[in-house]
């Protein structure tokens, strides 16, 4: 008799709980370890689970990271959705408000949002030819899922979900580097959003690996013991989706 995986994925559960992130910096970490590339989650200097923690790492499905600010008036003015049609990717009509997760920290800080970025900090330049992509594979959740930098001239998206997902859903990674965006959700909910993390190795060659990180977005966000119950309806929502047809 086979176990099926809807049962494996509940008895993972049993083995750990998640924490949830709700102010403070923190990273979608890039490491390497043991000849392969690992994405997780690195708490630098944030609030998890209401506490202050610091250079702490956690799996990336360990981790809920939460909003409780919505709207995208609450940061950048009045009026929802600019006009302009370098928006259309958020994925909203102009003048519609939407949640985000801003890329720069003073407004964070003000607001008390996660101030999310990509570090690559523990990879050595030296070891890898190039820089590494971060390409967007999957999203699980009740709206648009979208990233994108502030430029002089508008906003400079690097992936939305607004028009489906492609290959142009990408990023480049500099070994040893660290930046930060904007993430941006159209609707209040769950997201479960898939990254396929790939480079070329000076030793060991081209090497790819995924990480699903979970993001929850409200009015207010959930007490620290909900974050577990979030991450358990994530993991069988995979679980179901990977059962065979019989």
């Amino acid at each position: 008799m086979k176990t099926a995986p809807l049962l494996l994925a509940l008895f993972s559960l049993t083995a750990r709980s998640a924490v949830f992130y709700t102010e403070g910096h923190a990273d979608i970490g890039i490491g390497y370890e043991d000849n392969e590339i690992e994405p997780h989650f690195h708490a630098e200097e944030a609030i998890i689970d209401g506490s202050y923690v610091e250079d702490v790492e956690y799996e990336a499905d360990e981790v809920v990271i939460g909003v409780g600010h919505s709207g995208y008036n609450h940061w950048v003015g009045l009026g929802g959705r600019p006009a302009s049609a370098s928006w259309a990717p958020v994925g909203v009509s102009a003048g519609t408000p939407f949640w985000c997760r801003p890329q720069r920290q003073t407004l964070s800080e003000a607001l008390a949002l996660p101030f999310l970025g990509v570090g690559s900090e523990e990879l050595s330049p030296a070891d890898w030819t190039g820089n590494l992509l971060v390409a967007l594979t999957s999203v699980s959740g009740p709206g648009e899922f979208s990233m994108w930098q502030d430029g002089f001239f508008g906003p400079n998206f690097v992936m939305s979900t607004a028009n489906g997902i492609s290959g142009a859903d990408a990023f480049n990674v500099v070994p040893g580097g660290h930046d930060h965006y904007n993430f941006g959700c159209t609707a209040s909910g769950t997201y479960e959003v898939t990254w396929e993390v790939s480079g070329i190795h000076n030793l060991d060659g081209a090497k790819s690996a995924s990480g699903t990180y979970t993001f929850h977005v409200a009015a207010s966000v959930p007490e620290p013991a909900s974050a577990g119950m979030l991450v358990a309806g994530a993991i069988l929502i995979r679980a179901m989706r990977r059962r065979p047809n019989r």
